[in-house]
């Protein structure tokens, strides 16, 4: 399953994602690797490392640095086993600030897009299922403070080699 998160900058796309990874990793007892720092997720640095992981849930900050809509022809093997994650047992999520960033192909197999807005305290995430913009639901996340210190929002995120 791939789940998208959008949004301006500072929206809360990455704290959206990190929550809910975190979330469905701890009810389902489930290992979560990301492309960034945490104190509590396996850290991914190369795409060797994301290619080798079965079962697992796997958070992609920034998606569209390593999956630019404008390169497709650089990105063909790996969008290929973005393509097979389902048979992995992977559940991905990832961040862009426009879908449209992303290669198509990803785009495509993207089975839900959740927008996110700032609302002072509180970062609202509105779920869509993608291809179909049919609104499920709106969530709200509150006391965004303590997620602040699960990662650092000031992070600059690497491109997968």
């Amino acid at each position: 399953m791939f789940i998208g998160f959008t949004g301006s900058l500072g929206s809360g796309k990455t704290l959206s994602m990190t929550f809910w990874g975190r979330y469905f990793g701890y009810k389902t007892d489930t290992p979560v690797y990301t492309n960034y720092k945490t104190d509590w997720a396996t850290q991914i640095k190369s795409w060797d490392e994301l290619t080798r992981i079965t079962h697992g849930i796997v958070l992609l900050d920034e998606l569209h640095i390593t999956f630019d809509s404008r390169l497709w022809s650089n990105t063909a093997k790996r969008t290929h086993f973005l393509l097979q994650t389902r048979k992995k047992g992977l559940l991905v999520m990832f961040t862009t600030q426009h879908i449209s960033q992303v290669d198509k192909r990803i785009r495509n197999i993207c089975d839900y897009l959740i927008m996110c807005e700032k609302k002072g305290e509180m970062i609202r995430n509105s779920v869509f299922k993608f291809l179909s913009d049919e609104l499920g639901r709106q969530l709200v996340l509150k006391d965004i403070k303590k997620i602040y210190s699960w990662y650092d929002t000031y992070e600059i995120v690497s491109f997968l080699k």
